[in-house]
């Protein structure tokens, strides 16, 4: 049976066959799990590719965990729509999930937009939600964003 290494793991196997005096810094490895939360109460203006911005509140290296990363629905009104987190980068949105729908939701979960290896958060980024599609809304419904991160030791 073959022994198959972790990109970590072959970077020690090279440091030991190599005889260096240390090993690769398995410090960039380790993180620390965060949640942020935020809520935003509607008012029964928004409309189709509004978005809400939750701010800049990831330190830079953060990596947003967004299979952990849910919104909360409560109090009076409605809010019928579909909801995309993204990253905003110099200007630039980039979505990290795919849409969620939140037509009779109390609690949603947000999938991952795409497979691919997640990015380091930079110093500036935000996140926001893209509300598109758009279906109706009135005042008084509050999204309460749960946003979990992994921050680089401190």
């Amino acid at each position: 049976m073959a022994e198959l290494l972790s990109a970590f793991a072959q970077a020690q196997t090279n440091a030991k066959g190599a005889k260096t005096n240390g090993y690769p810094n398995a410090a960039r490895m380790q993180r620390t799990i965060k949640v942020a939360r935020d809520t935003y109460t509607t008012t029964g203006a928004e409309a189709n590719n509004d978005t809400i911005k939750l701010g800049v509140f990831l330190p830079a290296g953060s990596v947003v965990n967004v299979e952990n990363c849910k919104l909360r629905f409560g109090a009076s009104g409605t809010f019928s729509a579909s909801v995309t987190l993204q990253r905003v980068r110099a200007g630039v949105a980039t979505s990290l999930s795919a849409a969620l729908a939140t037509t009779s939701a109390a609690v949603g979960t947000f999938a991952a937009a795409a497979i691919t290896p997640p990015t380091e958060s930079q110093a500036g980024d935000f996140l926001q939600l893209l509300i598109t599609p758009f279906t109706s809304a009135t005042a008084g419904k509050v999204i309460a964003a749960e946003i979990q991160f992994d921050a680089p030791l401190t």
